[in-house]
Formats: structure tokens, sequence, C-alpha cells
């Protein structure tokens, strides 16, 4: 046995299984992230892996058996030196280094460029934070509830303008409104420092407001303070307050406190009241609201706030079929023109307006790009920004913006599935599984989760699962498209046939994802070309992970240049973001 061991060291046999090993590793690293890439099936890259694992002793045998000489290859039996062996030592010696070089190399790559939107960190212990519970209506009449949720909400906004500083967003912050529950564990789930909670009394003009801010970790008292005011004082009393806040967390500002901008104290209570009904989705009351909207702005034109929840309002009125789909975007972006002539600075409406994306990808990309560094911490607009931003062709930089405003509002259903199909996007599937199971386990039963997950998991390679969860969906047309793909990669080839011919009959636009998804390129570019020429732009293709199979077909770069969203286009745009930090 100890020459039998001998013998094969003095073959390599040991240096070649290293090197062999070590090759493919790095081989299936490498292939792992590709493969990913174009949303490959799970079966690819198992089978490559057992294909290389049966290669293994194969590649043993070959060095007991054989040796590379300076005169070429040779049979290990007729060597009766050891020259032979010893240069191709050195030779295997050099390759496993050079094989450990490049794994490293591309464990750095991998880690820091090409998941480089996963390195931001969601939670900084090290950075203030803090969350404002909604204030405590104290009034004697229920109904000026409004105005409390209103002060605390914009408080809120007040501290989310300071850089550096990680300010809960109001859906997160107001899931606790209501309920017994201590600071600490408040504090815990929304993952804060600290909490600032009060309460407000209204008596006509007289407005007295009491706030404390808490440090939860040991949930002591840092400061509390009691303001009586009159309304026409109510803007100075909230920037007063937001100043001492920061002060007191010791939070360094880059320059001036953020401050309110203040309108007449009538037309502000309009508008709150407005807030309030528009946030509790209470359709009924959509009249009252837009009322109030009215009433505010016949008092002040060009109160910006007033202007854009109008606009929003006219646009909720639109998604539940309560008015006409253009006729809400011609007034809203009515509105927008009014409020970006009264306020050219204001970052919300340049976000609005790329969000609309009226006119030219150009003018798309010049609100964006105003937005973003008018308020780049101003997460209702950030909201906005993830999907122009993808379409604009930076879609590792929308992923950013999802991670970053789930940090900030993460009890948020609408975040939480923006981030899972940015993560889908990217091909981030267990990430993107993960991310919506949470936004389940919030809001059971909620349609749109179904969507998305189904979606997930049939990229996966997993369309049984896929299945369950499609036939899931209330909304016909999305459950009989996703039915029909899962159908598909189950092979259930009848029901499949079944399902398709149904789907064209009724939802003719959806064949153009089941071709692609089959890889059926030559149908998938003939329905694309029919679009196209009927005026049609569906620019999602171009990022999502269902119709990856057409991107390596010639005559994908000019379906894109169609559509004005080739990567010539695009950077012809000079588009330049700014990040939030």
């Amino acid at each position: 046995m100890p020459s039998f061991f001998g013998e094969l060291r003095r073959r390599n046999v040991f240096r070649v299984g290293i090197a062999y090993l070590a090759a493919v590793w790095l081989l299936i690293q490498v292939a792992d992230v590709v493969l990913s890439n174009f949303a490959a099936p799970a079966w690819i890259i198992q089978a490559l892996i057992f294909s290389l694992a049966l290669g293994f002793p194969f590649v043993l045998a070959l060095a007991w058996f054989y040796e590379l000489t300076p005169e070429g290859v040779k049979a290990a039996s007729d060597l009766e030196v050891v020259e032979g062996v010893k240069f191709t030592g050195r030779k295997l010696d050099f390759a496993i280094i050079g094989l450990l070089v490049l794994a490293v190399g591309f464990l750095l790559g991998r880690d820091y460029v090409l998941d480089r939107p996963g390195d931001l960190v969601l939670t900084d212990e090290n950075q203030p934070s803090i969350a404002v519970l909604p204030f405590v209506n104290m009034s004697s009449d229920p109904e000026q509830e409004y105005f409390s949720d209103g002060i605390s909400e914009e408080l809120l906004n007040l501290l989310a303008q300071v850089p550096n500083f990680r300010v809960i967003s109001r859906s997160s912050a107001f899931v606790f409104k209501g309920k017994a529950i201590d600071i600490p564990t408040v504090a815990e789930q929304l993952n804060v420092r600290h909490v600032l909670e009060g309460s407000v009394r209204k008596s006509g003009d007289e407005v007295r407001i009491t706030v404390q801010l808490i440090d939860a970790r040991s949930d002591s008292h840092l400061w509390s303070e009691t303001y009586d005011r009159t309304l026409e004082d109510i803007f100075a009393v909230q920037d007063e307050i937001a100043a001492s806040v920061l002060e007191q967390l010791q939070v360094t500002l880059l320059g001036a406190a953020p401050e309110l901008d203040p309108t007449d104290p009538e037309a502000y209570a309009l508008y709150l009241q407005a807030h309030h009904i528009l946030n509790q989705g209470l359709t009924d009351a959509f009249p009252v609201a837009e009322r109030a909207l009215n009433q505010a702005l016949a008092i002040d034109p060009d109160y910006v706030p007033a202007l854009l929840e109008l606009g929003w309002l006219y646009w909720s009125e639109a998604t539940r079929e309560l008015r006409p789909r253009q006729e809400a975007l011609r007034l809203f972006r009515r509105l927008l023109e009014q409020a970006l002539e009264a306020d050219p600075e204001s970052g919300p409406v340049h976000a609005t307006l790329a969000w609309i994306g009226d006119g030219e990808l150009s003018d798309v990309a010049r609100h964006a790009e105003r937005a973003m560094a008018l308020d780049p911490t101003n997460t209702d607009s950030l909201q906005l920004m993830i999907g122009v931003v993808r379409n604009l062709g930076y879609p590792e930089e929308a992923l950013y913006l999802a991670e970053y405003v789930v940090a900030r509002d993460p009890t948020c259903i609408q975040c939480l599935r923006r981030l899972a199909e940015a993560y889908q996007i990217a091909v981030r599937l267990d990430e993107a599984e993960a991310t919506i199971r949470t936004s389940q386990s919030l809001s059971p039963g909620r349609d749109p989760e179904h969507d998305t997950l189904a979606g997930i998991l049939l990229l996966k390679g997993e369309p049984t699962a896929a299945l369950a969860e499609y036939e899931q969906i209330d909304d016909e047309e999305d459950r009989i498209l996703g039915i029909t793909l899962a159908l598909y990669d189950l092979g259930r080839q009848e029901e499949f046939e079944a399902s398709f011919e149904e789907l064209q009959e009724t939802w003719s636009r959806n064949a153009l994802t089941v071709y692609a998804h089959m890889g059926e390129a030559d149908l998938a570019f003939e329905d694309l070309d029919r679009r196209l020429d009927s005026g049609g732009s569906p620019t999602r293709i171009a990022y999502d992970p269902f119709f990856s199979k057409m991107r390596a077909d010639p005559r994908w770069p000019g379906v894109l240049e169609r559509m004005g969203v080739s990567p010539d286009q695009l950077r012809a745009l000079d588009f330049q973001i700014t990040l939030p930090q």
C-alpha cells in the first residue's frame, strides 16, 4: 500500500485531481451566473454538475496511465526516470495556482460587481433612525382625526428630507395606529432606534401639540415638549419640532434644516382632510375629497401638494373605473403642468411627470433625473422611480431603489412586491420568493401576490407549485395566461393546447408571452412586429425574464431600437442618476 500511494504521487494523480476539482468548481460558478442571467431552467446546471462528476474518475485514470513530458504525452509505464513526471508536476502546480487566482477573482467580482445592488445595507445600527407614530387625536370632535394624522405625516416627511437619517415611511409607521403595542416592540418591528409620538388637540383656531422622543432601547424619554399655537403658526411649529428632534439625536445637517412650504391655514386643513380620505381608500368619499381640494386651490391656486393630491385622486378614480382613463390622465397632466409652473424645484412633481411618461423618452429621463437630484430620499417619489429607472436601462439601480424603499417602509405591501419583481428581473429568484412570501404574510389572500409568486416559481423550474398559485388568481386573463405557461412546462400537452387556444381567442395579446417562453422565436417576433406596426410599445419585454430566450436572436436589437430602448438610444439620453445613500 505505501508503494501504491507513492506511485500515485509520482504519477501526479493527486495534483491532477486537485486541478480538476478547482477547474470544475470555477466552471460551475461561472455557468451558474451566466445561466441565471438567461433564466435557464435548473436542470441545465444540474446536468452540468452530474457530467463533470462522471468525468472525475476518467481524468484520474488518464493521469495514472499517461504523463506530459517535454517530448509530448507518453505512457507512464514507459518512463524509467522521473524527469517527465517532474515536468508535469511543475505544470500542474502552475495550473492549480492559476485556477485559485481566477476563483478568488471571480468571487470578488461576483460579490462586489455583479451583485452590486445587493450590497445595500438595509439597516445600519450606527445610522440615526426614527419612526413617527400617528399622533393621537385629543380633540372633542373625532372627525378632527385627519388633522392629527396630517401633522404627524408632515413631520415624518420633514425628517425624511435629511440625508443619512433613516425615517420609516407612513404606511409602515401608521400600521400601529390605535394598537396597544409598547414602544420597544414597535421599534423592533420597524428596526429603528428612536420613536416620536404625540397628540394633537384642536379647538377652533387653537392647537395644542404634545410630542415626546423615546429611546427604544432603554424605553426612556429623551425629550418632550408641549406647543400651544394658533393655526396661523402651524407650519412654524412643525418646523420647530423637526429641528428639535434632529438636535436631540445629534443628526449632522449638511445644509439648513428642512422646512414646510406654508400656505393659507384653511387651505392646509382642507388638503389634510382630502389626503386623509385618499389614504383610507374611501371611494364613496372621493367627491368630498375632490370638493375639499378644489376649495383649497380656490384659496391658494399654487399650493403644490393640493395640485398633486387632486391629480392622484383622478388617477385613483380611473383605476377604480369611476372615471375614463384618458380623461383622468388629461386632468392629471394639466394639474402637473400647473404645479411645475408654481414650483419648478418640486421633486415629487418631476417624479410624477416621469412616471406618467408623457412625451419623448428624453423628457422622461429629464424629469426623473431632476426628481432624484432634488429629493433623493422621498420614498413616495422613489417608488415611482423604480419602474422609470428600469425602463431607462438601469435595472440594477432600480433594484437598489426598491431595496432602499423597503428598508424605510418594511410593511408596505406594494413596496415588497416591487422589490420581489426587481429581484425576479435580476434573476435572484430565491430572494424574490422570500420577499413575496413576506408580503403574503402581511396580506393573506391578496391576489397580486399569487401572480408574482407564481411567475417566480415558474422561473425557478417549479411548474407544479406555480400552477397552484396561478389557479388562485382572481383576474381571469392573468389566471389563464399563467395556467397556460405552467401547463407547457409540465408537459401536459393536450391541456396546454386547450388553454392556449382559449387565451388566443379572448386575450390574443398574451400569445406573445407564451411564444417567448416556449422559445418559438419566429412566432414571437411575428407577433411583436404586428404590435409595433400598430403603434404598440411593450417595453417591459426588454427586461422581463420570460422573454430571455429571445435576447440571443439577431432580430432582438432591431426590436429594441424600434421601441426606442436600444442600448445606444438609452445611452444617448445621458441620464444621470442620484441614488440615495
